[in-house]
């Protein structure tokens, strides 16, 4: 994500203006020329009319540039405006950013740093998949999960746990899920047991698993996030295990 300063933003009007310029037009000149009132000239200059796709085609035939040109520089400014606003607000709720290990995250590459705090906010709604706040907060997400109780908890520590582990789980080349295959793989499952080397039986585990439509991920735990291991279906189709190995022992594994 590149970062966004709302220092200003430019109206298509600063174009209009210089076309004008460069053709050494008045702005009478160009109102006559175009079919507008004065008045509509200079709002369409100042900003406070939007170029229409009418308006467009009728600026390709006075002044220079296509009318493609046109539209996508209206469109360009009204979403430079939207997103201006979209920080403006995500700035007041900087706070929210205190409810998860932001540092860890951002030192583990889960996401990116930003000195402004509106950005930061945005990039971490980006992070969860989520457009707002508010929305964050109503998303609950039926997961079951194996922790230690006695350890401090931090529910936005979990939900940023439970995140990347979707994210990394959609990467895996997953079959349907058969309920009938996963019955059929349950002995050679058993067998891997008593794999001793990690490298081979995540490998193992990961290829059995995914051609019986579940998606094994590891993902290391942050701070108060006292998980061992977590299931749930990423769709009707696709369920997914994800393991953090903070606790390195076979019964926590399994």
């Amino acid at each position: 994500m590149t970062e966004f300063t709302p220092d200003w933003v430019s109206p298509p009007g600063d174009s209009i203006e210089d076309a004008l310029d460069e053709l050494g037009m008045t702005q009478i000149e160009f109102a006559r020329r175009i079919g507008f009132s004065k008045k509509h000239v200079n709002e369409l200059i100042k900003g406070k009319k939007s170029i229409t796709p009418s308006t467009a085609i009728k600026l390709e035939m006075v002044l220079v540039g296509s009318a493609s040109f046109w539209n996508r520089r209206e469109m360009l400014y009204q979403e430079a405006l939207i997103r201006r606003t979209m920080l403006d607000k995500a700035a007041l709720q900087k706070d929210w950013l205190k409810e998860f290990p932001l540092r860890w995250m951002i030192n583990k590459g889960w996401i990116e740093e930003f000195s402004h705090k509106g950005q930061q906010v945005l990039s971490a709604l980006s992070f969860f998949g989520t457009a707002s706040v508010e929305t964050w907060r109503k998303q609950n997400k039926a997961t079951v999960f194996h922790a230690l109780s006695k350890y401090p908890q931090q529910i936005g520590a979990i939900a940023a746990w439970i995140r990347k582990a979707e994210l990394d789980a959609q990467k895996q080349d997953v079959d349907p899920f058969s309920k009938k295959k996963l019955r059929a793989s349950m002995p050679e499952l058993r067998k891997l047991t008593m794999e001793s080397d990690p490298e081979v039986l995540v490998e193992k585990v990961q290829t059995i698993c995914n051609a019986i439509g579940i998606a094994v991920v590891f993902v290391p735990a942050p701070p108060r996030c006292p998980v061992s291991g977590a299931t749930w279906f990423l769709d009707p189709n696709r369920a997914m295990i994800a393991l953090t190995l903070q606790h390195k022992t076979d019964d926590h594994f399994w």
